[in-house]
């Protein structure tokens, strides 16, 4: 995806609670961390509507600018990480939305990894398996499974390193 280096796509997805109504999602990759992040579920209600992909590929399109980065490359982030989207919805209509992938670790939402997000860290680290995360930790679940442990640590500190 060029200078965030980060890539975007639309995953089938199986397990509990997943059937053919909301089985796609909208992923993104953190090149960061190295994570799929899901984005944007089949069924889930946006303005209002339904999103659906009624096709691995379909349900969405993605915008790229020719202005490109720093490698001249285009790109379809821009310097904010924000996605431009078209995304269709199951009563035909359609509508073009600016994606913005979760805020990994950044607790303050300031638009970087640092100390202070740490120190949040610190206050929602529990037992591995320990359970539902709670709101104010969620971002801190950087593994996606359902605690804030020692391998969310690992994935803070390269977020904390990044230069971004």
């Amino acid at each position: 995806m060029n200078d965030p280096t980060d890539a975007i796509g639309i995953a089938e997805i199986d397990g509990p609670d997943v059937d053919l109504t909301n089985n796609r999602v909208l992923i993104l990759r953190d090149h960061r961390t190295g994570i799929w992040y899901p984005l944007v579920r089949t069924g889930d209600e946006i303005a209002g509507r339904i999103w659906v992909a009624d096709e691995l590929g379909g349900g969405s399109s993605m915008f790229w600018t020719d202005s490109g980065g720093s490698d001249g490359r285009r790109q379809s982030f821009n310097d904010t990480r924000r996605l431009a989207a078209k995304l269709e919805f199951t009563d035909g209509s359609h509508g073009v939305y600016l994606v913005r992938p979760p805020s990994l670790g950044d607790f303050d939402a300031d638009g970087d990894n640092d100390l202070l997000d740490y120190a949040q860290f610190l206050g929602c680290v529990g037992v591995p398996g320990g359970g539902e995360v709670s709101d104010v930790c969620q971002t801190f679940d950087l593994d996606w499974d359902a605690d804030v442990d020692f391998a969310d640590f690992g994935f803070l500190q390269i977020l904390i390193g990044s230069d971004e």
